[in-house]
């Protein structure tokens, strides 16, 4: 059986500013009753697509597409707070 990853199109985050400023914010989550892991600085990225659960050879197929692509820098602004899947039941914190 053909192994399935789950996989999604992402950029990181670079700006100092920004890794402070959601450093700062998993501290405070951290400090709260809820039992949360937070993502180390160097796995934090911004999730452009997800793409669900997929074979290796499409993945493999699909990073070779993504390799030739160019793009110039674009800006980004972060306007709040959001879980997944909810208040009751938190296993993703975004910012988005």
């Amino acid at each position: 059986m053909t192994e399935v990853i789950r996989c999604f199109i992402s950029v990181d985050v670079e700006d100092s500013g920004i890794l402070q400023i959601i450093q700062n914010l998993q501290k405070r989550i951290e400090e709260t009753e809820n039992i949360v892991k937070t993502v180390e600085v160097e796995n934090l990225h911004l999730t452009l697509r997800f793409l669900g659960e997929l074979p290796q050879p499409a993945v493999k197929r699909i990073m070779d597409g993504l390799k030739s692509l160019s793009f110039k820098p674009f800006k980004i602004e972060f306007k709040g707070l959001g879980v997944f899947p909810n208040l009751s039941y938190v296993r993703v914190v975004w910012v988005g």
